[in-house]
């Protein structure tokens, strides 16, 4: 037969065909995926990449899911109810345990925003579209996912996506005799395409959609294929010879595989634009691990091992119980916890995955009355789901002991009293600024604006500080952007906002003021905005020189008065931490008391956009600058409590209150008399 007669048959039903022995060295990969998820989860500079141990999940998932479909087509036997029988007791028995009790320490921990998130987040799970939710609320890379106990259940959430339409997909073309393998290659390579394109649009779409992310769960499929179909390279003996040893030499495939995935942890990093094209070292690794097949060296000895197999056996409850361990402490504190909790997590996680592991898991997943233990889990399952949904309407049940004890400190952070304040304020109805992000104004609308504020949510603390001080005469329009307040950014969905508000301002001859305000230590660091095509996006720091520069000459070329507002201090500490502990916290906080943040540390994350910003403004001695340093700092720390009040509302924005006080001395820069006359 020629090569390409058999790559495009189909395989013949066999009953012989695609029996599938228990292969330790699988349970071994999936110790390596668990063991870096939780390394990098609990200490992540400890293992930078330890997040891609989810891409090697999908990669095994997709391989022994698959291998049971296949199995079913080639013996004839294929059944969709027995199928999905399956995968209910598979995933149902750990998930529902888990989430019973995490709704339960909500219940005694949590203050009702929190535990109405929790309520969400347990419905998304249960219902296997947390990564949908998750999508629109936060990155995963982000502080606020600390604070998610469910957060982890956006991979669950893929996975069981995908599982609901491939056995369709897979028996509709086996029953018109289409090419399986062909057909899947295709859809690989389509979701790796979508991937990498939407890495540029939409990064947390492209972390958390399945459609970016199937290709993980098709290379397993493709393996599958060929080991329950017994499929084999034919290469000829006088062509190919590197691919040929390849493909045929099962050590040189395994020992390359755990190369690629010991790349994938210790060269990929939060930072890196993941999944991307960065994804194919996790995938590419676990793939070449698998198909080197159990005999290999490296598989037997290193994953086939009894330790190793025995993490692999619990490594699905490991996964399920180390993040809302690790994230419930993280609340809890109210800070990062110390190694030695940290560590003591993760040995709670071990016992707890064995005992649900061995007293839960295998009873429900294993044995008789295979439908009825079924039919028990998928109705508990959905009656969890609605107590979520409930929890979430009742807006997290206010009434619990620990609203009412701890609640009322928590009104001075959060983004409650933020939101109040920013409701009083009109939004713009300006031509040519109907695809800014949001935008609010002083006055009416009629009313003429003199000063603008661009930027993001931190222009906002000045919008509502420069507001209680504005005089009549005075009006300010802030625009709200995602990104730098810059022109010069590339017109795509990543910050659409920032050309329309610019030309606004540029023509609006009422505005004498242009503030531009950010978060410019955190944008520096972030490589998902976009830029013009003649700006070189590896380096950072010149392109925001380069755009300030650009900016700076369109504003003062139009007659602006320009004033760069240099961003308050960031905490390295959540402001919780400065408020008395909650219930459950291992350590136990006096209010107020020490609650400074050195100023060298907060210099120090400032430092590279501070050094750049003075080389350009060295050209620009027109453009103001306000520092608010001088008021919140002193020579060796930074204020967060004062008078027994919080400044802070989060790690980086002001309370509505502290934004007022601080910002009374903004508006001596910018009001008309101290302005130069035309």
């Amino acid at each position: 037969m020629s090569t390409s007669s058999w790559l495009f048959k189909r395989p013949e039903r066999r009953r012989s065909a695609g029996k599938t022995p228990y292969r330790p060295d699988i349970d071994g990969l999936r110790a390596l995926a668990i063991l870096s998820v939780m390394l990098f989860h609990a200490f992540p500079n400890l293992l930078r990449g330890g997040f891609v141990g989810v891409d090697v999940f999908f990669v095994i998932s997709g391989f022994l899911i698959s291998r049971i479909v296949f199995t079913g087509l080639a013996r004839g036997s294929f059944s969709f109810v027995n199928f999905y029988v399956h995968r209910i007791r598979r995933i149902f028995p750990a998930m529902i345990v888990v989430l019973v009790c995490a709704l339960g320490l909500g219940w005694l921990a949590m203050l009702a925003g929190e535990y109405r998130m929790l309520g969400k987040h347990v419905a998304g799970g249960i219902g296997f579209i947390a990564n949908i939710l998750l999508w629109g609320e936060d990155s995963y890379f982000g502080t606020a996912s600390e604070l998610k106990p469910l957060m982890h259940l956006w991979s669950l959430g893929i996975e069981e996506q995908f599982y609901l339409f491939f056995p369709v997909f897979l028996v509709v073309l086996w029953r018109i005799r289409f090419c399986l393998w062909l057909a899947m290659a295709v859809l690989m390579a389509l979701s790796f395409w979508a991937n990498l394109l939407w890495m540029n649009t939409d990064a947390a779409g492209a972390f958390f959609l399945p459609h970016t992310r199937v290709w993980e769960l098709l290379a397993g499929g493709l393996l599958a294929y060929g080991n329950v179909f017994r499929v084999e390279w034919r290469l000829s003996p006088n062509r190919g010879v590197p691919l040929r040893s390849l493909v045929q030499n099962t050590e040189l495939r395994s020992s390359l595989g755990l190369v690629l995935l010991a790349a994938g942890l210790l060269i990929i990093n939060k930072g890196s634009n993941f999944p991307g094209y960065w994804a194919l070292l996790p995938v590419a690794g676990a793939s070449l691990v698998i198909a080197a097949g159990p005999r290999a060296w490296v598989n037997r000895h290193l994953f086939a091992n009894r330790g190793m197999v025995f993490v692999g056996l619990i490594s699905y409850p490991l996964y399920l119980w180390h993040w809302p361990i690790l994230s419930f402490l993280r609340l809890l504190e109210a800070r990062v916890p110390s190694i030695p909790v940290r560590i003591g997590a993760l040995a709670l996680t071990f016992v707890l995955a064995w005992l649900t592991y061995h007293y839960v898991e295998r009873p429900l997943r294993f044995g008789g009355a295979v439908r009825t233990k079924a039919a028990g889990l998928l109705v508990a399952g959905i009656l969890l789901g609605i107590a979520g949904i409930a929890i979430y309407h009742l807006d997290g049940l206010p009434g619990r002991d620990v609203e009412q004890q701890f609640g009322k400190y928590q009104q001075e952070v959060g983004h409650r009293l933020y939101f109040e304040e920013m409701a009083k304020f009109p939004p713009c109805d300006l031509p040519g600024t109907s695809s800014v992000r949001d935008c609010w104004q002083t006055g009416g609308v009629a009313q003429k604006k003199t000063v603008a504020i661009i930027g993001d949510s931190h222009g906002a603390d000045i919008f509502i500080g420069l507001a209680a001080h504005l005089p009549e005469s005075e009006n300010v329009a802030y625009f709200q952007v995602v990104c730098y307040p810059f022109v010069g950014i590339a017109g795509n969905d990543t910050c659409p906002a920032v050309v329309p508000a610019v030309d606004y301002i540029l023509a609006n001859k009422d505005i004498r003021t242009v503030i531009l305000s950010n978060y410019w230590a955190m944008r520096l660091r972030d490589k998902k905005i976009r830029f013009e095509r003649e700006l070189d996006n590896r380096n950072r720091t010149d392109i925001y020189e380069k755009l300030l520069a650009l900016t700076l000459d369109r504003l003062i070329g139009a007659g602006k008065e320009v004033v760069f507002a240099v961003d308050v201090p960031d905490l390295d500490f959540p402001p919780e931490a400065c408020l008395p502990s909650r219930p459950l916290a291992i350590t136990k906080r006096v209010p107020g008391k020490d609650c400074l943040i050195p100023r060298a540390n907060v210099e120090g994350r400032a430092h590279t956009y501070l050094a750049a910003t003075q080389r350009v403004l060295a050209n620009y001695p027109q453009v103001r600058l306000w520092d608010p340093y001088p008021r919140l700092c002193n020579d060796t720390d930074c204020l967060v409590v004062s008078e027994g009040r919080l400044f802070y509302r989060d790690d980086n924005h002001l309370s509505p209150q502290a934004a007022r006080w601080l910002f009374q001395s903004l508006w001596r820069t910018v009001e008309p008399d101290a302005m130069p006359s035309r």
